[in-house]
């Protein structure tokens, strides 16, 4: 939704760059056909790609074929925040947000637009943030309606753009709201990862930034149980009225106390566990990854703005789950929905999906290690040294335990008469039983091929699993 602040032309560059990251290798054409656009178009949208992004490799060859990857420490975040840095409309919400303007023609100024731009830009601006009950008004040009909401949305919008980079907060400042962070982190009943921590610090800066222009009241509730754990002599230099305001923003945000904490804890705790019993799993750290897994709840739950700006990352998550996790998300599904936590709409389950697969990445793969016992063979025309290459480029790309038999073109005609059944064969040669699935792969394994191998395995494992679990 939030996508609509870009300009239809940063819209579609952003949807190419998305659809060229996840299909590693199309043609023009068939972008052209995709998106609706005219092969010129495409092109030039492809040029105007290459030269605006200095972190992605685009690679154009003769025959129209497009491929884009990520430079070597460059992310997706990387992506976005640029979008985020090159919109007149996410410029000008930036500048409101710690000032305001008494006419159009200063803020036109400002960001070096015409004064019908800026009138139709603060239009479209306040018909998309509608649903979050805040607004731009126009007399003063200012942020106006809930404050709250105000900042949450501005939380999400900066982490996105500077990715927990304290922008214009002094290094002593950016230390001030790490140590209260950290402080508030020991005083819930919750083991939290620096990350965490950061974020914590994060919410602290941004009410801090905002309380320049605009002050509002922070959330006394629960402040006494935090402030008798803060030592106000490590703060020389700063009041206690200071410290509670500090406080105070981060209750506000989280909104709950250490005692509700605690019990939702637990009710993950039960959740998670019947997760475990159904599918046999055991996490070795499970209470130190729960306590992260809460965290992150509650630093969503109260959002009433959106989870992301334009990186829908939980969506997208979701979206391109495998068939294990697929299997798992329902059980999720059923199991939230049934609990006493306040699921207040369908993308808090998307955004839980991620975090439990996020926290618990070994979940997946030891189920189906567990329950596949996965027997594949290999049968090609080729010489030995091709085979053992085909078996090394599985067991690297495929992240399951199965056993691989390479069988000999040989025995094309006694493939009937053998005891073992083979879960799969695959090759380039058609074997003449039919008793055994069998997957027609050339000599160069694609990444078509590997997909194909891994959803047998782990539909094997899940059918298996249920086969177990209805005994």
């Amino acid at each position: 939704m939030l996508r609509k602040l870009l300009s239809s032309t940063s819209q579609k560059k952003l949807q190419l760059i998305e659809y060229l990251l996840d299909d590693q290798g199309t043609s023009l054409h068939d972008l052209a056909l995709k998106f609706s656009i005219s092969m010129s178009s495409a092109k030039t949208y492809i040029a105007e790609i290459d030269n605006e992004f200095s972190f992605l490799d685009l690679q154009f060859d003769d025959f129209s074929a497009v491929r884009l990857h990520l430079h070597p420490f460059a992310t997706r975040l990387d992506i976005y925040s640029h979008f985020l840095n090159r919109s007149s409309a996410f410029q000008l919400l930036e500048l409101l947000f710690s000032s305001s303007f008494t006419s159009y023609d200063m803020l036109a100024l400002e960001l070096n637009l015409s004064k019908s731009s800026i009138i139709r830009l603060i239009k479209r601006i306040n018909l998309i943030l509608a649903p979050f009950d805040f607004f731009i008004a126009t007399k003063p040009i200012q942020l106006k309606g809930n404050e709250k909401n105000i900042r949450q949305f501005f939380l999400i919008f900066f982490l996105e753009k500077y990715q927990y980079e304290f922008i214009d907060a002094n290094i002593n400042q950016e230390q001030e709201f790490l140590k209260i962070a950290h402080i508030m982190a020991a005083a819930t009943p919750l083991n939290l990862y620096f990350s965490d921590i950061k974020k914590i610090a994060f919410v602290i800066y941004i009410n801090t930034k905002r309380d320049r222009f605009a002050a509002s009241e922070t959330n006394a509730d629960h402040i006494e149980y935090f402030l008798e754990k803060i030592d106000l002599s490590e703060f020389t230099g700063y009041t206690r009225a200071y410290v509670e305001k500090m406080v105070g923003y981060v209750t506000t945000h989280i909104g709950q106390d250490p005692a509700v904490f605690h019990k939702t804890k637990q009710e993950f705790y039960h959740l998670t566990k019947q997760l475990f019993r159904k599918y046999n799993y055991r996490e070795s750290n499970f209470e130190e990854k729960l306590d992260a897994v809460v965290f992150s709840y509650f630093l969503g739950i109260n959002l009433q703005v959106p989870y992301c700006i334009l990186d829908d990352r939980f969506d997208r998550f979701v979206a391109n789950c495998d068939f294990v996790q697929q299997a798992v998300n329902q059980d999720i599904i059923q199991l939230l929905t049934h609990s006493s936590l306040p699921i207040i709409r369908p993308s808090t389950i998307n955004y839980l999906i991620y975090i439990f697969h996020t926290s618990f990445p070994n979940f997946a793969k030891e189920i189906i290690d567990a329950n596949a016992d996965f027997h594949l063979a290999l049968f090609y025309d080729t010489n030995s040294y091709h085979t053992e290459f085909i078996q090394t480029k599985i067991q690297q790309f495929i992240p399951y335990q199965l056993t691989i038999t390479i069988l000999n073109p040989l025995d094309s005609f006694s493939l009937t008469m053998l005891d073992e059944t083979y879960d799969l064969i695959i090759g380039n040669l058609t074997p003449s039983s039919r008793k055994n699935v069998f997957h027609y792969a050339d000599i160069n394994l694609t990444s078509n091929d590997l997909a194909f191998i891994a959803q047998q395995i782990q539909e094997k494992g899940i059918r298996k699993l249920q086969e177990k679990n209805a005994q």
